[in-house]
C-alpha cells in the first residue's frame, strides 16, 4: 500500500524536517540501523497516505481520493461549512471554504513537445 511514490517520498521527508508538525516520530538524529529506518518510512508513509489531511487534496487523506471517497467526504463538508454559515452569519467573512474534489492530479505532468 505505497501511494507516495519513492522519488517524490525523498521531498515529502524534507519538507516534515522542516515543518514536523504532525509527523510521527521524526528521526531528529537519524537511524541506527538499516531496519529502523526501513521500519520509520513504512510507518511514514502509512501515516502520510491514510492519516496526513494534504491541503492540494481539498484536506482528504491519499487515501481517500484513492478509494473515491473524496467526493462524499467533501459534500459532507460542504454542507456542515453552509449550515454553519446559516447559523452563524456573523462568523464568516466571505465564502466557505473550496470544497470541490479536485480533478487529476500528476507528479511529472506530460509536457508538450516543443
Amino acid at each position: 500500500m505505497a501511494f507516495v511514490p519513492c522519488l517524490y517520498f525523498c521531498r515529502i521527508a524534507l519538507i516534515h524536517e522542516w515543518y514536523p508538525v504532525g509527523s510521527p516520530n521524526w528521526p531528529t538524529k537519524g537511524f541506527e540501523t538499516l531496519d529502523s529506518s526501513r521500519s520509520w518510512v513504512e510507518a511514514f508513509v502509512l501515516w502520510y497516505n491514510t492519516e496526513h489531511k494534504h491541503s492540494k487534496l481539498n484536506y482528504v487523506t491519499p487515501s481517500e481520493r484513492h478509494n473515491g471517497k473524496d467526493k462524499e467526504i467533501l459534500k459532507r463538508r460542504v454542507e456542515v461549512l453552509f449550515a454553519a454559515k446559516q447559523r452563524k452569519p456573523e462568523r464568516w467573512s466571505g465564502d466557505i471554504r473550496n470544497c470541490a474534489p479536485v480533478g487529476d492530479v500528476h507528479l511529472n505532468p506530460e509536457r508538450e513537445a516543443a
